[in-house]
């Protein structure tokens, strides 16, 4: 596992949140790609949603980088709930595929970065799995905020979960940005866009 995160002391201005902190990245030399995961209780509502949150801005950013959704205490192989499918489906983004996943500890060897929804589940992992300490965080960190659970919510808390989990998520694009290597696609066309310059 790479150690990658050096935080600095003071506050920095960034275009997502006022109150972010400036992450640098330990340069590395692997070649993988940076491995972001998500975890909530289940896997069935909010984790969903929120790794298609982060795939979407991901690849608007045209960054390189891996999201993985898991449930702490469900089970493997559930459907994602049918009105977090409903919401993702009204924002254009799909659910197919999507089941849920059991945490094991090979998802936490991998991650770069692990966020979760609530306090309670950031001290669970860090009491089973002390080595995730300095990797563990709220998704809504920066927004000072936990995330409930809208398993047993109508339509409505489904989508206002969908607009916290996306302005949270948004909140974390600095970093991933500061920690992510450019698209190949994006980097071709920088080069392109340096020859056309040098011509």
């Amino acid at each position: 596992m790479r150690n990658i995160w050096r935080w600095y002391a003071g506050p920095r201005k960034t275009d997502s949140h006022p109150e972010v902190k400036q992450a640098e990245m330990v340069p590395d030399d692997s070649g993988r790609n940076f491995c972001l995961l998500v975890a909530c209780t289940a896997n069935v509502c909010r984790s969903p949603m929120a790794q298609r949150i982060f795939e979407t801005l991901i690849t608007e950013d045209r960054l390189e980088a891996v999201v993985v959704s898991v449930g702490i205490h469900g089970r493997t192989g559930d459907e994602t709930h049918p009105l977090a499918r409903q919401v993702l489906a009204t924002r254009g983004l799909s659910s197919g595929e999507l089941r849920s996943t059991r945490l094991e500890r090979r998802h936490l060897k991998s991650a770069d970065l692990i966020l979760v929804m609530s306090e309670a589940h950031r001290i669970w992992l860090i009491k089973q799995y002390p080595e995730v300490a300095g990797r563990t965080w709220l998704l809504g960190h920066w927004l000072g905020c936990e995330i409930q659970d809208p398993l047993r919510g109508n339509l409505a808390k489904f989508q206002a979960t969908f607009e916290l989990l996306e302005k949270a998520a948004k909140t974390w694009m600095t970093v991933l940005r500061a920690n992510c290597r450019p698209s190949i696609s994006l980097l071709s066309q920088q080069n392109s866009f340096q020859r056309d310059r040098s011509v």
